[in-house]
């Protein structure tokens, strides 16, 4: 669960959410914080897509890592 958003950080600019919660990244699902970190590692200065669920629906916002 998404617990802070930066202002002008990359999630920020993606409308990710506070209180959302992330389930995937490039359609690899996410089992925590260490996960996530991980995927987001493998991927930075690119595009990627972010699935989520906010209020019972299923989003996905596309964050583009490293600018």
């Amino acid at each position: 669960v998404v617990g802070i958003v930066i202002d002008d950080s990359p999630a920020f600019r993606a409308d990710i959410l506070t209180g959302d919660t992330i389930l995937s990244v490039d359609g690899l699902p996410v089992y925590g914080t260490k996960s996530l970190g991980d995927l987001i590692k493998a991927r930075y200065g690119k595009p990627i897509d972010v699935g989520l669920l906010r209020n019972g629906q299923v989003l996905t916002k596309t964050v583009q890592l490293g600018q």
